[in-house]
């Protein structure tokens, strides 16, 4: 989506409010919604927020 975001709209920060919206929530099963375990480890991650 933030790729998506960045080509159409140049929104720079969906996938920052992403993050915080799952770090607010950390009682809601992250895998459930399609999250690797370690998703905060992933490229994309360390890219959008170096």
């Amino acid at each position: 989506m933030q790729s998506l975001l960045l080509t159409t709209a140049s929104d720079l920060t969906w996938s920052q409010r992403l993050y915080e919206l799952i770090s607010d929530y950390q009682a809601v099963p992250q895998q459930a919604m399609g999250f690797p375990a370690d998703w905060r480890h992933e490229r994309f991650w360390n890219l959008t927020f170096s």
